[in-house]
């Protein structure tokens, strides 16, 4: 798809949103300039979600790349770094940052809506599970987690 192509859809009545020009789409996939003429790739949450509603696609396939492998490094910010399956969670609001301990998850559940709290608490425990399941492969404990 071209950006004159995306910028026609993301113009459609569906996304309303003319403002995502081929210019502006252009400018995304290069980097706009800053002040000091540094380029900068950001774009604001309308611009993501119409990208997003026009391509259709999931916004966390435009944030962490669908073809990234789920164990592969990612870079949420210069100084935080996880596996891309652990940030596709977070921002799809059903992990948790690496750092968070149990009190903060335990708060975060209990302060999100009730239909994503099962959700979470399910994906919480998988990945327990799993790094559990490793940690005793390591220490040669001869438990795989599947039994």
């Amino acid at each position: 798809m071209t950006a004159h192509d995306l910028a026609l859809k993301c113009a459609t009545a569906e996304v309303s949103a003319p403002e995502v020009s081929s210019q502006a789409i252009s400018n995304i996939e290069t980097g706009r300039r800053d002040k000091e003429g540094r380029r900068r790739r950001s774009l604001t949450v309308d611009e993501l979600m119409s990208l997003a509603v026009a391509l259709e696609v999931s916004p966390v396939d435009l944030l962490v790349p669908a073809e990234l492998d789920d164990d592969a490094p990612y870079s949420i910010t210069p100084g935080l770094e996880m596996t891309a399956r652990q940030a596709r969670d977070w921002i799809g609001g059903v992990g948790f940052l690496p750092s968070a301990g149990p009190a903060e998850m335990a708060r975060a559940l209990q302060e999100m809506p009730r239909s994503r709290q099962s959700l979470v608490a399910t994906r919480w425990l998988q990945q327990t599970n799993k790094a559990l399941a490793e940690e005793r492969r390591g220490q040669g404990a001869g438990w795989d987690g599947d039994d």
